[in-house]
C-alpha cells in the first residue's frame, strides 16, 4: 500500500510545475487520513476482539454468531466513518481555508468531497481487513490490497489525462470500492470457516 501511495504521489507531482495539484492532493489525503486515524483504531480493536469472541463461542452457534459479530463490527465501522465524514463536511469551509492559495482552494473542492465521502466506506474496509487478519486470512487481505492497488494505479494512468486532479480522486474512489468488493467477496468464507 505504501508503494501505491508513492506511485500516486509521484504521478500527482508530475501534473504541473506550480505545485497546485500536489497541494490539492495533499490537502485531500490529510483530510482522509485524519478521519482514518479513528477508523484504524477501531479496526485494530476489531482485529483483537473478533477472534477472541469467536473462540469463546460454542461450535453449534458459531456460524450465526460470526455473522452477527461481523455485521455489528461493520455497522460500527460504517457508523464511525460516516460520523467522521459528516463532521468533516461541516468543517469543509475551514478545511479549505487551511491553505492560503486561492487556486489550491478552487481545485480542492472535488478531491476534498471525495475524501470526505469515502470515510464511511473506509470504515467498512478497515473493519473488513481487520476481521480477515484477526481470522488469520493474511493472504486474502493482502490479495485484496494488491488488486485494489493495481486498479488504483491503472486508473491513475487513465482518469487524470482528461479530468486532472479530479481524476486522481476518482482513482482513489475506485481503490476504496475495490477494497470493499474484495471484502464482500471473502465474507461468506469468513462466516463459514
Amino acid at each position: 500500500m505504501h508503494l501505491t501511495n508513492l506511485i500516486v504521489a509521484r504521478k500527482v507531482q508530475s501534473f504541473d510545475d506550480s505545485g497546485v495539484f500536489p497541494a490539492v492532493f495533499s490537502l485531500a489525503m490529510q483530510t482522509f487520513f485524519t478521519g482514518g486515524i479513528m477508523i484504524y483504531a477501531l479496526a485494530m480493536s476489531a482485529q483483537t476482539l473478533y477472534p477472541n469472541a469467536v473462540a469463546k463461542c460454542r461450535d453449534h452457534d458459531k456460524k450465526l454468531y460470526k455473522k452477527a459479530l461481523i455485521k455489528r463490527f461493520i455497522g460500527r465501522g460504517f457508523g464511525v466513518g460516516t460520523l467522521i465524514g459528516c463532521i468533516q463536511a461541516l468543517l469543509f469551509p475551514i478545511i479549505l481555508r487551511t491553505t492560503p492559495s486561492m487556486e489550491v482552494r478552487k481545485n480542492a473542492v472535488f478531491p476534498l468531497f471525495i475524501a470526505i465521502l469515502f470515510q464511511g466506506i473506509n470504515g467498512i474496509n478497515s473493519i473488513g481487513e481487520a476481521i480477515m487478519v484477526g481470522n488469520g486470512r493474511f493472504a486474502s487481505a493482502s490479495l485484496i490490497l494488491v488488486i485494489a492497488s493495481i486498479g488504483y494505479t491503472g486508473f491513475l494512468h487513465l482518469f487524470p489525462k482528461s479530468w486532472g486532479i479530479n481524476g486522481v480522486s476518482c482513482s482513489f474512489g475506485i481503490f476504496n470500492l475495490l477494497r470493499t468488493i474484495g471484502f464482500v467477496a471473502f465474507l461468506p468464507s469468513l462466516i463459514n470457516q
